[in-house]
């Protein structure tokens, strides 16, 4: 009976040893959650974001969540850089378009970037400093810098073309979310090709880069037919025309000369009018002195 009243305290002991051995291990953790002062837990990251990306030109924001901050202070800094961008809700940074973003009793502190760079692009530290340690949280920005110029597009050339000279229209379209495989050209509605019996070349350069296409039109010899509205034509959206004449240079010279001639005339006319009321006067003057002398003789 003894014997098997001693297993029975042996097991009560095991299991005694075994709670406070659990207790001690609760109280440890409880007592490493806790700071010294035995009255805050130890602030800790929440999970977010570490891997964030923006388009150029946007506002960027970086998150960082910090539960039981206290009275610690949370801070921001370029990863391998020694000063801070922002400590709490204070910027340092030289840069204007930095900032913190934090609500009253929100654990949220996240950076924020307006017009967002390409050069902000990289590895970003969110630090709490405590007494016995420093908390860090990396988070990396990307920046994609995928700007396009507006869509765009224009006719250059000359817009007055003497007959039997070459018309050379060139356009230039740029700024296409797609860049477009072709530029159409039109004359009064009627679509061109390159035609070598009509002296028609077109030509087409791309820029990929550039998001630019650009179509060269020239017709080598142009005639009156020639004359009217040239339309170029990437999408319904860029579309755009300009109106050419073909100048008969033949007629105009006969005009030029008709016209010179005419003055020539009209002035020749008025000198001959002058030049013939000069005699007149000269003679109504030698006949006045005749009559005079003739009326003394008398």
């Amino acid at each position: 009976m003894d014997i098997t009243m001693s297993h029975i305290d042996l097991i009560i002991v095991i299991t005694r040893t075994l709670i406070c051995a659990k207790l001690l291990v609760m109280g440890i953790s409880t007592a490493f959650a806790y700071d010294r002062r035995g009255n805050s837990p130890y602030p800790e990251f929440l999970p977010s974001e570490t891997n964030v990306t923006f388009n150029r030109g946007s506002v960027a924001q970086l998150p960082c969540s910090v539960a039981n901050l206290g009275t610690k202070t949370v801070s921001w800094r370029r990863h391998g850089q020694l000063y801070p961008l922002t400590v709490g809700e204070m910027t340092y940074a030289e840069d204007s378009n930095y900032d913190v973003r934090h609500i009253r009793n929100s654990p949220e502190w996240n950076l924020m970037i307006k017009n967002v760079q390409p050069h902000h692009a990289g590895i970003y530290e969110c630090q709490v400093s405590t007494k016995d340690k420093e908390l860090r949280k990396f988070i990396t920005l990307n920046v994609l810098d995928n700007l396009s110029p507006k869509p765009d597009i224009k006719i250059y050339g000359k817009l007055h073309v003497d007959r039997d000279m070459a018309i050379v229209l060139v356009c230039n379209a740029t700024g296409s979310r797609d860049p477009a495989d072709n530029i159409d050209w039109f004359k009064d509605g009627q679509k061109l090709h390159t035609d070598a019996d009509r002296k028609i070349e077109i030509t087409e350069s791309y820029s990929l880069s550039a998001k630019t296409i650009t179509s060269r039109l020239r017709i080598s010899s142009a005639s009156m037919d020639d004359t009217g509205t040239y339309i170029c034509r990437v999408s319904e959206v860029q579309v755009t025309s300009v109106k050419v004449n073909v100048l008969n240079a033949d007629k105009s010279l006969k005009d030029k000369r008709d016209h010179k001639e005419e003055l020539h005339g009209k002035i020749a006319g008025k000198a001959s009018i002058i030049h013939t009321s000069n005699y007149l006067h000269l003679y109504a003057f030698v006949c006045c002195c005749l009559s005079l002398v003739l009326s003394t003789i008398r």
